[in-house]
């Protein structure tokens, strides 16, 4: 009978900074070698346990893993040094540069770095932004170069500094102003300019000027609101117009007033009631105008129509005249004065005569109607008519009738 001895290659060799698996040494066992995070394998990783006691292959070993070396950046520099494993190197940017990629860099278990390559460009606060009536003094945009602002004639500056820098964040150190272009003072035609002497017709005034001015007696300002100098343009153009009335025309007793508005050259009309009569407007209208700011015309009033008393004025020869009441009549008397619109006359002859023309008038507006001058109402004689003989006398009886 056959007899067989066992073959062991026996406790294979440990590496360092790595470690074995693995645990049977006898013939055609394996064991396997890694490596600990950071270094890699360098040789075969299984070794096996050949017939003859020996393990076949190299025993490895574990290096360190290493990332290709970086270069440094134009106009930046590099923060750390190294490649191996778990090395963290850091960019920096030169003074009026910025970095574009990874600011800190890692070398990592696959042999590469993390993140992106690093440049550095020149920071450029560009032109700063445009603006109107002004102009900019400058050639470079690039960190600390200063450009300075400039207005136009006829403008004036406002705003925090007459020049401004590029920082390194990219932007300017101040804004652009703003040029506020000034006016030309105007000529205000019936109108006084008031304040300093240099606001005058002809002189350029500042932005924000505000245009104060008198007008003439009976014009008033066109536009209630200020007149401001609005970056070259006035808000409104001064202007005087004919002031309206500041109140309603004067009340009449006795009639009443009508009138269109207060604003210059309207009318007010005035109508009196009957029996009165419109006195004190000058140009003998009805009407009053409206001229700048006040009532023009005169003073008008309503004065009463008195009819001429007809026993002075004509007296009825041979009668008399009787003033027609509600419940009767009285004969009027030369001493009565007041004789007002709407008085009925009544002309009544005396016994004897007859009346010849109208039975009466009446009081209109001052005068009678019908009118009792010429040739007016006359009592005249009366004559009795004659009658046909009714009887034949005696001598005319006996005459022969042919």
């Amino acid at each position: 009978m056959q007899s067989y001895i066992s073959v062991n290659c026996g406790f294979p060799v440990d590496i360092k900074d790595g470690w074995r698996e693995g645990h049977m040494f006898e013939y055609k066992n394996q064991v396997k070698y890694n490596c600990k995070q950071g270094y890699k394998l360098h040789g075969d990783i299984i070794l096996t346990c050949e017939a003859d006691g020996i393990w076949e292959g190299l025993v490895p070993e574990c290096i360190p893993v290493e990332c290709p070396h970086l270069s440094l950046p134009r106009y930046g520099t590099i923060i750390g040094s190294g490649n191996a494993y778990g090395t963290v190197l850091s960019f920096e940017c030169m003074k009026g540069f910025k970095h574009k990629g990874s600011v800190e860099r890692r070398c990592q278990e696959n042999g590469q770095w993390s993140g992106d390559d690093v440049t550095c460009t020149e920071v450029s606060c560009g032109w700063p932004k445009p603006f109107y009536n002004g102009y900019l003094l400058g050639q470079k945009t690039s960190v600390g170069s200063v450009i300075f602002y400039s207005c136009d004639i006829r403008t004036n500056f406002e705003g925090s500094s007459l020049k401004t820098t590029c920082l390194e964040n990219g932007t300017w150190s101040h804004p652009p102003p703003l040029c506020l272009g000034q006016c030309l003072i105007p000529s205000i035609p019936d109108a006084t300019l008031n304040g300093q002497p240099d606001k005058r017709e002809g002189v350029w005034a500042r932005h924000g000027t505000v245009l104060n001015y008198q007008c003439k007696q009976g014009l008033v300002p066109d536009d209630n609101r200020p007149v401001r100098c609005d970056n070259g343009t006035w808000t409104s153009q001064p202007k005087c117009t004919p002031a309206a009335c500041k109140g309603p025309p004067p009340h009449i007793d006795n009639g009443l007033r009508i009138f269109e508005g207060l604003k210059h050259n309207n009318r007010a009309k005035y109508i009196c009631r009957n029996g009165y009569q419109l006195l004190g407007i000058t140009d003998h209208s009805p009407y009053l105008i409206c001229l700048y700011g006040s009532w023009s015309g005169g003073t008008p009033k309503c004065k009463e129509f008195y009819c001429p008393n007809p026993a002075v004025a004509a007296p009825l020869k041979n009668g008399n005249i009787y003033k027609r009441v509600n419940n009767g009549k009285f004969q009027f008397q030369k001493y009565i004065t007041t004789i007002r619109h709407g008085t009925r006359l009544l002309f009544i002859c005396d016994p004897g005569f007859i009346r010849k023309g109208p039975s009466g008038a009446t009081c209109v507006n001052g005068t009678w109607s019908p009118s009792i001058d010429n040739p007016g109402t006359k009592c005249v004689e009366q004559n009795h008519p004659e009658f046909p003989k009714l009887w034949i006398a005696e001598e005319e009886k006996n005459r022969e009738i042919p």
